[in-house]
């Protein structure tokens, strides 16, 4: 009778634990989003110029919970970058438009080096990390780290149809907004967006 108790009340567990993976519940590490409703409305304006189709979320959502690897072969996930503004690349070597803006997402990475802020360009290519290395050794890309996830399932999580796409997260790991299409990372705008999210608001 016991052990009929027992089994049933671990079965109610689990039910109730894949509950709340389905609501996402257990992808939210700090509860709440670090940004509110407030600071994102009050961005609006700053969505121009390079950024212009950049899409804000109003009501921020956990970020899917992704896995990849880093250069070394050492499996990473977003959690690893909890604490920081991370903008989240999806990119391909075979993607001519990536191609023409990985150079500007690491002159961000550089600009922005020392700051809580990080740019995760995370390589969509099936064909290994190699591959990837010998793409940022011919575009001289010095200041981003390398990330690749060769089962492609990072788009699958976040939605994406088609590449480059990017994501900024919050330093709790929630979506704040996202773009379909290439960008001038380091254009005036949206260094301007970025540091209105880092600064709360206040001025650059």
């Amino acid at each position: 009778m016991a052990q009929t108790r027992s089994r049933l009340l671990t079965g109610l567990a689990v039910v109730a634990l894949a509950g709340a993976l389905a609501a996402g519940l257990l992808l939210r590490p700090g509860g709440t989003p670090t940004v509110d409703s407030a600071l994102v409305e009050s961005a609006y304006p700053l969505v121009t110029g390079q950024v212009q189709n950049f899409l804000l979320e109003s009501n921020p959502e956990p970020a899917p919970d992704i896995t990849f690897a880093a250069a070394d072969g050492s499996a990473r996930t977003l959690g690893h970058f909890r604490g920081e503004w991370v903008l989240l690349n999806l990119w391909a070597t075979w993607c001519g438009p990536c191609r023409r803006e990985m150079p500007s997402l690491d002159r961000l990475q550089a600009l922005m080096a020392g700051e809580v802020f990080e740019v995760v360009a995370l390589s969509q290519d099936r064909t290994g990390i190699d591959d990837v290395a010998a793409f940022y050794a011919e575009l001289g890309l010095e200041s981003l780290d390398l990330y690749i996830d060769e089962t492609a399932r990072s788009q699958y999580r976040f939605g994406v149809t088609g590449l480059p796409a990017t994501v900024l997260l919050d330093p709790s790991g929630y979506v704040v907004g996202r773009i379909a299409g290439p960008a001038e990372w380091d254009s005036p705008e949206a260094i301007a967006l970025f540091r209105h999210f880092l600064t709360g608001g206040g001025a650059p």
